[in-house]
């Protein structure tokens, strides 16, 4: 069993830069409309951006991690909306693993329960580097049929990379995004910031579904047939 920094240093740099670039350029050819040069943006992606995540994760000064980093593929789901059917195929799901979870009490809360007692699966990108820089890294037996043989550890590094930088190369970077959210909350919580009930809770469900008024695409007004005076 490595640690994620054993993991990161056992690569292949050349071949875990390249299957980076493969992965930054197929998120750019689906969401970036742009002219410019996709594979220029994506080199520099991979140089700047993920190769200083590598030297600062190798380099980084741990603490003793509380939990593993598991890998796990998560299978191929249908689901059927709207008359349609839609099939998502299976991939690679990166979470902290917490084998000493509890079960929740019934009368906790949402927002109040102790996240490290009682969720098995918890997301590690937010929290700060060096806590999980020594975590073991886990992987189940279908992920591993799932990557292959080929490359294996440059591709079991590319994906917990991927989930480490979803909101940014470094950790100033997670902090703001961090501290967006909790203001959004407290907003919500205050009243500053409205929401629209989405859904009612269906039965056996405990809350409705609720979205901030901000994050609703603003409404197009009307353009008046009068004529200015």
């Amino acid at each position: 069993m490595l640690t994620y920094r054993q993991l990161l240093q056992k690569c292949n740099r050349e071949v875990l830069n390249s299957i980076l670039l493969s992965k930054t350029l197929d998120g750019l050819v689906r969401w970036d409309k742009s002219t410019a040069s996709k594979l220029e943006k994506a080199w520099e992606t991979v140089n700047k951006g993920y190769g200083h995540v590598i030297e600062t994760m190798t380099k980084k000064i741990g603490k003793y991690p509380k939990f593993a980093i598991i890998v796990e593929l998560v299978p191929e789901e249908t689901y059927h909306y709207a008359g349609q059917t839609e099939t998502v195929p299976p991939y690679i799901s990166v979470n902290y693993y917490n084998s000493g979870a509890k079960q929740m009490p019934e009368n906790v809360k949402f927002g109040e329960e102790d996240v490290d007692e009682y969720h098995k699966y918890l997301g590690f990108g937010f929290s700060p580097w060096d806590k999980f820089v020594d975590s073991d890294v886990v992987i189940s037996l279908d992920a591993v049929q799932h990557i292959g043989n080929i490359n294996f550890y440059e591709k079991v590094a590319a994906e917990i990379l991927w989930e480490q930088t979803f909101h940014g190369f470094t950790e100033a970077d997670n902090k703001a995004f961090i501290d967006g959210i909790k203001k959004q909350v407290e907003g919500i919580k205050s009243g500053k910031i409205k929401t629209k009930l989405l859904r009612k809770k269906k039965k056996g469900e405990k809350y409705d579904i609720r979205i901030a008024d901000n994050l609703l695409a603003p409404s197009k007004k009307k353009s008046s047939n009068k004529k200015k005076k």
